[in-house]
């Protein structure tokens, strides 16, 4: 097994508890999420899509592309919700279990190509409650159920 944490110095690291197997990940992850079953997902700000971490190998989800902020990462019950932009519906609330398969979208708060660009993911009770903005661009708060 390996760990996976962050260094106020180095950025994020994944270990297998030895001096030799302690590495830095490539990019600038910005926030780290543990998902369920194992391996760590995170936003980066030198990459389009998020970067998946499974036993201290990089693979990037496909086909999402990440413009999320540090807050746009949440756990969910099977897996992790972020903003992410979809072809033909703008940024808008998506939902991964850590595989690219599972990779989708979640929620669609402004239906079409504009963005409603959901932000401050928190769990609450059963339900993802977030701000997103509506159809005419003003930030609303917004609830969906946790059951992607």
């Amino acid at each position: 097994r390996e760990l996976v944490f962050g260094s106020s110095n180095s950025g994020i690291l994944v270990t297998d508890g030895t001096a030799a197997g302690t590495h830095l990940v490539p990019g600038s992850v910005t926030q780290l999420v543990s998902l369920p079953g194992g391996g760590v997902i995170g936003a980066s700000y030198d990459g389009p899509s998020p970067l998946l971490l499974r036993d201290g190998a990089a693979a990037v989800l496909e086909p999402t592309k990440s413009v999320g902020t540090r807050s746009n990462l949440c756990a969910v019950p099977g897996g992790i919700v972020f903003a992410s932009a979809f072809d033909g519906h703008g940024v808008e609330l998506a939902f991964t279990d850590g595989s690219v398969g599972g990779t989708r979208l979640a929620a669609e708060i402004v239906p079409g190509a504009l963005s409603s660009i959901p932000s401050q993911l928190t769990m609450v009770g059963r339900s993802v409650v977030f701000t997103a903005k509506d159809a005419n661009g003003d930030e609303e708060l917004y609830a969906v159920p946790a059951t992607f």
